[in-house]
């Protein structure tokens, strides 16, 4: 709140987290964000199946990945020939592979960890679709990314989804 008080302009990067400011008394500038769309670029990807899905976050309780998960059962008792892709830092000790294993989803999922700018690239390249399952994102410079190699997002009402949502996008 001080840090608020004391600030001459406020930046965000989506109309959401403006949205969020303004009970707070505060109506800050939206100062968009973007990727390297010379790095970020669409690709020909192999027409399913199999059906890539595609998380690329650090596993920590925010992103909420039990639900990613949970979800992704769902898909499977629909769908057989699909499989999920997680990139990200675990700082949650291993309790997502776990839950993986409990969900009996394991053996469609690869938790790839930390990848450098560029395998991250080919695995938007060769996703058919990518998944967010944030309870919160400022805005997801992830869905930017998906979007710049031409890979559509499902996800929840945070972030740039929340200010696309629902001509260009649905949560």
């Amino acid at each position: 709140g001080a840090t608020l008080r004391l600030a001459s302009k406020v930046t965000v990067s989506t109309d959401y987290m403006r949205r969020l400011a303004r009970p707070h008394g505060i109506d800050p500038v939206v100062v968009p964000i973007g990727v390297d769309t010379n790095r970020f670029v669409p690709s020909s990807r192999g027409a399913g199946p199999p059906w890539r899905l595609l998380h690329a976050a650090s596993l920590n309780p925010v992103k909420d990945q039990p639900t990613l998960l949970e979800a992704f059962r769902h898909v499977l008792d629909r769908v057989r020939d699909v499989h999920l892709d997680i990139a990200g830092e675990d700082t949650l000790g291993g309790t997502i592979q776990h839950l993986s294993q409990r969900l009996g989803v394991d053996r469609h999922v690869t938790f790839h960890g930390v990848q450098p700018t560029e395998a991250l690239v080919r695995m938007y390249q060769r996703a058919h679709l990518f998944v967010l399952s944030s309870r919160h994102e400022a805005g997801g410079v992830v869905v930017l990314e998906a979007a710049a190699c031409g890979v559509p997002t499902v996800g929840t009402a945070v972030g740039h989804l929340a200010d696309w949502t629902p001509d260009r996008a649905i949560t």
